[in-house]
């Protein structure tokens, strides 16, 4: 008998929209913070109790044993991705644990001061955030590590509640679907070796690019953007399970601060839920059930607030005022077409070999092979089943056009946007293999390209293993390489941070604790110090003060070399240097090196004095700089 409940959709709910709260609570202005955590909750329980109910699979010894396989391959799959540094971690981590850091370190909003030009600039952490707030907040109140377990329970949550609501969606508890979701991507191997000229398992990344078209396998997702991954996946599962009206632009709006490019990517069927025929309901009927509360004021409220941020970004603004355009290329596409198409006429008879070079040298070739590979064969097997479905039809042209949309540089919106279309097209599959007896022929096909199609993931989690095993790592990038960076961070001379932003107050810094210890060639936090092996402590004296102090906790073994020392302050301040009692004279923007020798300290008291020559404030998130 099946359950009747909302368990499942009300924990979707609070997982998607918790991520705001918090972010409201901890970035905004009071007066903003507390009626908007107070309206979007208040929308949220209203969504939960106007949901439909689920009629979830019966609960027997069987099923719940089933839940219990699929919640520790689940947990093995998120351990096996890197995500919490429990496991290696790819280049991709590296970025994404340095924003962490930031969100734990510092405080909210996160900014940090940088050097520019010879003066100082403050830049502000501006990036799809979303997902890291609930483990932020845990490292912030317990620890940094626990703030990393946490990633990986938050990580196992939404995955295992996208779990839940595909046994939902088929009405069943069964393991197997969820093992091809995992396993999911096109036939990258075979386009690799053909077209790329990759020689097989050369590599941890079958599924490259072709010409800056990349659909990434679903295990290449979670190892690398996990932060976009998870809540698109789960947001997507809802929208296959036909959430009210009154509550789809609610779920969709929850996207914008997690995953901006797979937000673009669901907006085909969000339309197409709102706008579905229904019996006995017209358009206005339609319409007015959108016109809900929580998808106006809730969403409305999360959609403005999340842009506002987002945009403030340098490579959001940026990408708004036409740096970095939203392109079609339909004219190449045209263009490639009316070259192509002659020479295919002219050429069918003979010359096939140069007529394949012709074309795999223009965009519209490539475009075709890797279309074909990578969707295409599944949409020809689906085809006859669901050739009058509108999710096909959504699916099949999303993961057509998507190719041709470029925003910015690389290939992101490509991977990242069509992450909802490649869920859904997994899921149609999954669907159809359920019903083996009516599909018997085109299921074979299927599960034959579903085995050659996991060979990416396979191999994927094979050399994250093997680097494992040989002990590889990749270091947290340093802060500077995050708030310099350019999709990471944003001027704090924006309407977000003018008027919603809470204000940086000035506060006295004291008895700072060494955190980690990072690379000394890089600038640090106001937190993070290390010399050759020595931590120190910073002490302030005052706000405004006219002098630190930096006092190492252990012997200095050698000499130090001081190759620039440096605060939030233009090139006019000078500095007086003071090692245990020694005078070093003055360092200013012409002299700002130094030798120190070992003999300068002792092994009791390890104290460096620098007094600059007028007050200065300090503000928690700025840092004061060494280089060495």
């Amino acid at each position: 008998m099946a359950v009747r409940t909302k368990v499942v959709v009300a924990a979707a709910y609070v997982y998607l929209i918790l991520p705001f709260l918090i972010f409201a609570g901890g970035y905004l202005k009071i007066g903003y913070a507390v009626p908007v955590v107070l309206i979007v909750g208040f929308c949220m329980i209203k969504a939960v109790r106007e949901e439909h109910i689920s009629d979830l699979p019966a609960l027997g010894k069987k099923e719940i044993g089933k839940l219990l396989a699929a919640g520790l391959i689940i947990l093995a799959w998120v351990v096996l991705s890197g995500i919490g540094g429990v496991f290696y971690q790819n280049t991709d981590h590296q970025h994404r644990n340095a924003v962490f850091n930031a969100m734990v370190n510092l405080k909210w909003p996160v900014a940090h001061g940088m050097t520019h030009g010879g003066g100082a600039l403050m830049r502000a952490l501006i990036y799809y955030i979303g997902f890291w707030f609930p483990s932020a907040l845990v490292g912030k109140l317990l620890s940094l590590q626990a703030g990393y377990i946490f990633q990986i329970i938050w990580a196992w949550t939404g995955l295992m509640l996208t779990y839940c609501l595909l046994c939902t969606h088929r009405k069943k508890v069964e393991i197997w679907p969820f093992l091809i979701l995992i396993f999911f991507s096109g036939l990258d191997v075979i386009r690799q070796e053909l077209f790329m000229h990759t020689p097989l398992f050369s590599t941890g990344y079958l599924d490259y690019s072709m010409h800056d078209f990349n659909y990434a396998s679903f295990i290449t997702d979670l190892n690398g953007p996990y932060n976009t991954t998870v809540p698109c996946f789960l947001t997507m599962m809802l929208m296959m399970n036909r959430p009210k009206r009154s509550n789809i632009i609610l779920v969709w709006s929850t996207l914008f601060l997690a995953a901006v490019f797979p937000f673009v990517g669901i907006i085909p069927y969000v339309l197409y839920l709102i706008f579905r025929k229904e019996e006995g309901k017209s358009v206005a009927d339609r319409i007015r059930e959108t016109c809900s509360l929580q998808n106006i004021a809730g969403a409305g409220l999360i959609g403005i607030i999340s842009f506002l941020f987002i945009v403030s970004g340098t490579a959001a603004s940026d990408q708004l005022k036409g740096s970095h355009q939203l392109a079609m290329d339909t004219p190449m596409l045209l263009s490639a077409a009316v070259e192509s198409v002659p020479i295919l006429l002219s050429q069918a008879a003979g010359a096939l070999g140069e007529f394949w070079n012709h074309v795999i040298r223009n965009r519209l070739g490539y475009y075709i092979i890797f279309i074909f590979f990578e969707v295409g064969i599944y949409f020809g097997l689906l085809f006859k089943t669901y050739r009058r479905s509108a999710f096909f039809w959504i699916t099949a042209g999303s993961l057509l056009i998507i190719p041709w949309i470029q925003v910015g540089g690389g290939f992101d919106f490509c991977v990242k946007a069509s992450v909802p279309a490649l869920l859904a097209l997994a899921v149609m599959i999954i669907d159809q293999l359920g019903e083996w007896g009516k599909h018997k022929i085109a299921n074979a096909a299927l599960v034959v390209c579903l085995c050659i199609g996991s060979v990416t993931g396979i191999h994927h989690l094979g050399d994250s293993i093997k680097m494992e095993l040989q002990g590889e790592e990749k270091p947290t990038l340093p802060a500077n390489m995050i708030f310099g960076g350019y999709n990471f961070s944003g001027d704090i001379d924006n309407f977000f941070f003018r008027h919603l932003a809470k204000e940086r107050e000035p506060e006295v810094l004291s008895e700072l604790t060494v955190i980690e210890a990072v690379d000394p060639s890089d600038m640090y936090l106001v937190e993070d110090y290390y010399l050759g092996g020595i931590t120190f402590s910073l002490e302030l004296n005052s706000l405004a003060t006219e002098q630190f102090f930096i006092q190492f906790d252990t012997t200095v073994e050698q000499d130090v070399y001081f190759e620039d020392v440096g605060i939030l302050m233009d090139a006019s301040v000078n500095y007086q240097l003071i090692v245990n009692g020694y005078d070093m004279g003055v360092m200013d923007y012409q002299r700002t090196n130094c030798w120190i020798p070992k003999e300068y300290f002792n092994e009791e008291a390890q104290f460096i004095m620098i007094i600059p020559n007028k007050e200065i404030k300090i503000y928690e998130g700025d840092y004061i700089y060494l280089r060495f």
